[in-house]
């Protein structure tokens, strides 16, 4: 019996299977990963550019995710019956930015103190950021996404700023933007100097 073959076919078959083979890799090439050691030493497989931030800490997570502009979807937040209605909100963000979850795409996930891992779970995180105080709840955590520890109190605010957006993968927008707050400084201090002279020649006096 001879069988005869289409070629056709056989190229359409093949071309088939190969884009088969690459639709299965795909999701491990969608993103690019990147080690990073964390406060307790973890060592992180986590993206390089991370699309879905989640924060278990307002002000020291939240806030500069939210000025940088960080692909930030949840966040952590609490609630204060004097303070909007009781509404959410995010200590720091709330103040300084006026940051709101109602009318946000920020999902809050529950209080900091009291971590909702369910709530985490459902927004699909590829990164989750929470303080060295909270790393109990690291291994949970972990099972969800590549999260991270950073040590909040060893670190400067500088520092802990830079840290964030280096793990937001935005570190050329926060040394853009530090250099300009540098600049300003400088021009507040000269402003300063002009207007009050030799500061050992000020003395201030409390009631």
């Amino acid at each position: 019996m001879v069988l005869l073959v289409n070629p056709l076919h056989a190229l359409v078959r093949v071309t088939a299977f190969a884009a088969i083979a690459v639709m299965a890799c795909f999701p491990a090439l969608a993103q690019e990963t990147r080690i990073f050691v964390d406060g307790m030493g973890h060592e992180v497989e986590i993206p390089v550019h991370p699309q879905r931030i989640v924060s278990m800490r307002g002000e020291q997570f939240t806030a500069p995710l939210i000025e940088l502009g960080a692909n930030l979807i949840a966040s952590s937040g609490r609630s204060d019956a004097a303070r909007d209605d009781g509404a959410t909100y995010v200590r720091g963000a709330y103040d300084a930015l006026d940051f709101r979850f109602e009318g946000s795409e920020i999902t809050w996930i529950g209080d900091p103190n009291e971590h909702d891992f369910e709530a985490v779970a459902a927004v699909e995180p590829d990164l989750i950021l929470l303080p060295d105080f909270a790393s109990d709840s690291y291994d949970k955590l972990a099972l969800i996404a590549p999260a991270v520890v950073v040590n909040i109190w060893e670190l400067t605010f500088i520092d802990r700023y830079r840290m964030v957006a280096d793990l937001a993968g935005m570190s050329a927008e926060f040394e853009a933007g530090y250099s300009l707050y540098l600049e300003r400084l400088e021009r507040a201090k000269a402003t300063l100097a002009d207007a009050i002279g030799d500061p050992a020649d000020i003395s201030i006096v409390i009631a």
